[in-house]
């Protein structure tokens, strides 16, 4: 159809753009102002200036906008059995200092360094505490996982809470238990490290989910 006929008037629409015919058919059953067409138009183009220019990064924008649910809890909470389990073993004799030493001192030398024993201490030490950080860093990461997925920013907040606090339980459970491994002892400041560590590794990936949904939505991914 080449024209519409409105009011015994002919209005041609091929080839036309959508918004000279809208304007003629709204002029066509009288004198209608086609200013209400252009304050139509202005009032559209302010709405979509104003939405890109709206603020996004507010509190609740602090975690991801579209929270995927957890369909496989129970994997992850076998997951994180199994490397509780791990951590315990880890605790025993058999992994004690001397073990450790005797590891370091084998990497040092196939990697032809010279280090001073007071120079290997501190390795050693740094590297103990760091072990700390990496295991209950992963364990963290799989008790939150493991728990039921929730919406909104308090409920995400309340999962990382919860993973936290679980890991330091079991850290001072792990610590306890060393107090009968003999060549073992036990250390609240372990304990503090264990938790920062599973703090700052749920801080990081919960960082890490924001930053692909921020870039998601400004199109930049």
């Amino acid at each position: 159809m080449d024209a519409l006929r409105i009011s015994g008037n002919a209005v041609p629409i091929r080839g036309r753009p959508p918004h000279e015919f809208i304007a003629q058919i709204w002029r066509a059953p009288g004198e209608a102002s086609e200013s209400a067409l252009c304050r139509v138009k202005r009032a559209v183009q302010v709405g979509r200036r104003n939405e890109k220019r709206a603020p996004r990064r507010g509190l609740t924008n602090l975690l991801p906008a579209r929270t995927k649910t957890n369909s496989r809890p129970l994997q992850w909470r076998i997951s994180a059995l199994v490397w509780a389990a791990f951590i315990f073993y880890l605790s025993t004799a058999t992994f004690g200092e001397g073990t450790s030493q005797s590891l370091l001192t084998g990497a040092v030398a196939f990697l032809h360094l010279t280090l001073s024993p007071a120079a290997l201490d501190i390795v050693h030490a740094v590297s103990r505490k760091l072990a700390h950080l990496v295991e209950y860093g992963i364990l963290g990461l799989l008790l939150y996982r493991s728990l039921a997925a929730s919406g909104g920013l308090s409920g995400e907040l309340q999962k990382a809470l919860w993973s936290v606090l679980a890991a330091a339980a079991y850290s001072l459970t792990d610590e306890f238990h060393q107090l009968f491994v003999p060549g073992r002892h036990a250390s609240i400041a372990d304990c503090a490290i264990d938790s920062t560590g599973a703090a700052v590794a749920i801080l990081l990936v919960l960082g890490y989910r924001r930053l692909i949904s921020y870039r998601e939505e400004e199109g930049l991914a």
